[in-house]
């Protein structure tokens, strides 16, 4: 029986293979730029 792996990290590069730093991820509305919440109260 295979696990998921729980502590995995995604990394993520640049087009010369170098680490990306300081980035975000956002989440929008399909086809708008209209930011929406991820959790809820």
């Amino acid at each position: 029986m295979s696990l998921p792996l729980t502590n995995a990290k995604k990394q993520y590069q640049d087009q010369n293979g170098n680490p990306l730093a300081g980035g975000s991820v956002a989440y929008y509305i399909p086809s708008t730029l209209t930011p929406v919440n991820t959790y809820q109260d």
